[in-house]
């Protein structure tokens, strides 16, 4: 450290200036007690004319007092100026300690960021599946409660969106249980009916998320499922509040599903299956979407309103002859024009393949 820096930071703090002040002033009365000759010690002390000396002992009192009513003011100054330094050494440290614990918690969500992404199908996997396919995935904080799955088994491909409660790092435990339980049921217990894995995926979550059965919350995902078989071009269809957007020439039809969510308390585990399915058959023009509601909840525009599902759906009945990756660009492109410079919602998700 450069000596000299500490030289000029020390006589730039106030409190220096007012000390050179008093020394100044305890100089002047030194050098004026100290020189008879002096005109103020003359005026203070009296002075001899025509053989009569002049003692103008109010002169002096009033000097003394004005001169201890600043020597107060000045040290209630300093005293002032000193504990304001110490209350701004001590915020700075505090304002430090902030900094530095900010800066872990966001490394630990960024690498948090990385596992996350590493669970995700990566693009050339998804685009191994379909003939075309694009993913639109924008979180609104470093980790996401929105996430996708994909799995292929034999000539069937199963595809899901999810939309797990809450956003940033609650939602991303969530979507770490999901993906676990999709796994889970599909791979392991062989089941590929979307209805039955709602269901399935639905005790998983509510068994995990309430471990006594008896504790009623909101906490879950909904879930949007496609189980594509090639052989009979025919897509069944399972959602939970999410639902699946079917574009093709002859227009464009939204599958709801269920309005229920997995994780929903009013479902009854050992009941029967609330959740329906729908299958339908394909053409080779035909798109099939599936958003989270990141997108469609987004505000902006000149009124700072939600886009509205309405307006997504037009806006792929508008564009769905195209390839999907300009699909991609130009729903990236209408989100941001709509957004501008406003903060974003909430997690967005979009998924549109060609089977």
């Amino acid at each position: 450290m450069n000596p000299t820096s500490n030289n000029r930071s020390l006589f730039t703090k106030p409190v220096v200036p007012l000390i050179l002040v008093l020394i100044g002033l305890a100089w002047l009365v030194l050098s004026v007690l100290s020189t008879p000759e002096h005109p103020i010690h003359e005026f203070l002390f009296g002075y001899e004319e025509e053989g009569f000396v002049y003692y103008p002992i109010s002169h002096r009192n009033y000097f003394f007092l004005i001169l201890g009513m600043v020597l107060l003011l000045l040290l209630a100054v300093v005293g002032m100026l000193v504990q304001k330094q110490k209350t701004s050494r001590i915020l700075m440290e505090k304002n430090r300690i902030i900094t530095v614990s900010n800066q872990k918690i966001t490394s630990s969500i960024e690498y948090a960021q990385r596992i996350q992404q590493a669970l995700l199908p990566t693009e050339a996997f998804t685009k191994s599946c379909f003939k075309d396919a694009f993913i639109l995935y924008q979180p609104r904080d470093i980790v996401s409660g929105d996430f996708f799955w994909i799995t292929q088994i034999n000539n069937l491909r199963l595809v899901s969106a999810i939309d797990c409660t809450g956003h940033g790092v609650p939602g991303a435990f969530l979507t770490i249980m999901a993906h676990r339980g999709l796994n889970k049921i599909v791979n392991e217990k062989g089941i590929t009916s979307p209805r039955e894995i709602l269901f399935e995926l639905h005790k998983e979550i509510h068994t995990a998320l309430h471990q006594a059965g008896d504790i009623e919350g909101t906490d879950g995902m909904e879930v949007g499922l496609c189980l594509i078989d090639s052989d009979s071009k025919s897509l069944c269809f399972a959602g939970a509040n999410l639902p699946l957007i079917h574009a093709s020439a002859s227009g464009i039809r939204r599958l709801k599903g269920n309005r229920l969510w997995v994780g929903n308390p009013v479902i009854n585990m050992t009941g029967a299956n609330p959740f329906q399915e729908e299958t339908i058959a394909f053409e080779e023009t035909d798109v099939f979407y599936m958003f989270s509601d990141g997108f469609a909840d987004q505000f902006g525009g000149l009124q700072d309103r939600k886009f509205l599902s309405g307006n997504l759906q037009k806006l792929l009945m508008e564009m769905f002859s195209l390839p999907l990756d300009e699909q991609r660009r130009k729903l990236m492109e209408k989100l941001q024009d709509w957004k501008g410079s406003k903060l974003q919602t909430d997690d967005i998700l979009g998924i549109g393949f060609k089977v």
